[in-house]
Formats: structure tokens, C-alpha cells, sequence
């Protein structure tokens, strides 16, 4: 798993193997719900940047904490529900481009929320 926030020094064109990781809020409201995301966060690995991958097992639990804020959630109206998403890019190496890009998986869990 990308695990570097040093985004400049793994982006950089000369490394292969890059990778970024992104962690979105998703917004359900509405009848019936539909789906809005929001980036809050991001990381990123090359295998050519020592450190910045970090392997998990099978089953293995990684917590991640990040700050957001209310300007995250959509504007004022009916609550909206809210679950983290996450999903990753593979980029080609020597260019700036998504060769690849996994499916997004959701947390089990949702949480409501209203202004």
C-alpha cells in the first residue's frame, strides 16, 4: 500500500512503480440515494522509494486517521449519510498518466449527518 506523503519525491517521473492511494468521503442523500465523493486524503509509493510502500497481509487491520471539515459535506438540506471509500491508481512509468485504477471499496459502516 502507498504510504509516503511525500508526494513530490514519489511522483517524480524517474520511479517506477508508482502508486496512490486516495481516501474519499461518499455522500449518500436523497430517495433514492444517490452517490457524491469527495478526496480527503492521499498517498503515494514507488518501488524505487524505499519506505514508501507498506505491505500488508491477508486480514491485516491499518487504521488511518485524517481531519476533514463541514465544507467536505455537501451544502445545507434533508442528512446525508456518510461512509469512507478508498481506491488506487497505478501510474505509468516515466509519465503522469492512470495506467490502472481499482475499484473503490467502502467502509462497512455509514454515519448520518445534518447541518
Amino acid at each position: 500500500m502507498p504510504a509516503s506523503l511525500d508526494s513530490k519525491r514519489v511522483e517524480d517521473n524517474i520511479n517506477k512503480g508508482r502508486r496512490t492511494f486516495l481516501f474519499e468521503l461518499a455522500f449518500f442523500a436523497g430517495e433514492p440515494p444517490r452517490k457524491s465523493t469527495t478526496v480527503v486524503q492521499s498517498t503515494d509509493g514507488a518501488t524505487t522509494v524505499p519506505g514508501s510502500l507498506l505491505r500488508l497481509r491477508p486480514a491485516e487491520l491499518l487504521v488511518v486517521k485524517f481531519k476533514t471539515s463541514e465544507r467536505s459535506i455537501p451544502a445545507a438540506g434533508p442528512p446525508v449519510k456518510i461512509q469512507l471509500a478508498c481506491h488506487e491508481w497505478q501510474l505509468l512509468d516515466g509519465k503522469f498518466f492512470i495506467s490502472g485504477e481499482s475499484e473503490a471499496v467502502l467502509s462497512p459502516n455509514r454515519v448520518e449527518y445534518s447541518r
